[in-house]
């Protein structure tokens, strides 16, 4: 049986080894997958902060996970979370990898972004005084806190990975004037994207080329670089594989 984007090539972005796998996902459907990694993920350059919440963890009502990553930086710690301490992760994705590392989801949001996230907890009746542990990346953005934080919650952020954009040469990588697709699931690969493709793309890549974002917050950051995103209909690589074939 034929596979729907056989014969396409797909530029995978993310920081992600040669079985990782949201290549996997486009190998699968019969796609010829690039791997460019324009992010470098890596552990907190201070990690003090990060320990410390860990070793107080029974002291918040909740651990918000935004991002799979984030959950790796507890599970690879070998974390046992207490009684009590409830978990809300950003989507299905999200919710997944805490299933894998033995903990329960007590709220699994839309996947439609941490701010999506916050008001579901916010209608969950996390509010003033509620203690809520936010491991992150680097970058992530404010909103979540901005949200829990006007609700009268007390967000403890601290940074459980290190997100940099990372550049290369387009020159080098000839196979870009075949592809069909570039995948971007973080702003950060985004940016990275465009610190070395530049203001003009089509200096390396065909007119026809689709640029497919995992959700809402990637896809604002591919409109304001000009990129006309296509985002996933649900925030997973299987997603962004529907996407890829829905804008054959």
């Amino acid at each position: 049986m034929a596979r729907s984007l056989e014969g396409w090539t797909v530029v995978v972005t993310r920081a992600e080894g040669p079985q990782g796998p949201l290549g996997g996902a486009f190998q699968e459907e019969g796609a010829r997958v690039l791997r460019i990694p324009t992010v470098e993920v890596g552990s907190p350059q201070e990690p003090g902060p990060l320990e410390e919440a860990v070793k107080r963890l029974a002291s918040y009502d909740w651990v918000v996970f935004t991002s799979p990553r984030a959950v790796e930086a507890l599970a690879s710690r070998s974390v046992r979370m207490p009684e009590g301490v409830r978990i809300a992760a950003v989507g299905r994705s999200t919710g997944e990898r805490v299933l894998s590392a033995g903990w329960r989801a007590s709220v699994v949001g839309s996947g439609d972004g941490a701010e999506s996230l916050a008001d579901e907890l916010v209608a969950q009746g996390v509010g003033e005084g509620t203690e809520v542990l936010f491991p992150a990346s680097s970058r992530a953005r404010p909103e979540l806190e901005r949200v829990l934080g006007d609700a009268g919650a007390v967000v403890h952020r601290v940074t459980a990975y290190e997100t940099r954009p990372r550049s290369f040469v387009p020159a080098k990588v000839p196979e870009l004037r075949g592809a069909d697709v570039v995948t971007f699931t973080s702003p950060s690969a985004v940016e990275g994207w465009l610190s070395a493709v530049g203001a003009d793309p089509a200096r390396f890549l065909p007119p026809t080329v689709r640029y497919v974002v995992i959700g809402d917050t990637t896809g604002e950051a591919a409109s304001e670089a000009g990129l006309r995103p296509v985002v996933a209909p649900e925030p997973s690589f299987s997603g962004m594989v529907e996407a890829a074939r829905s804008s054959k």
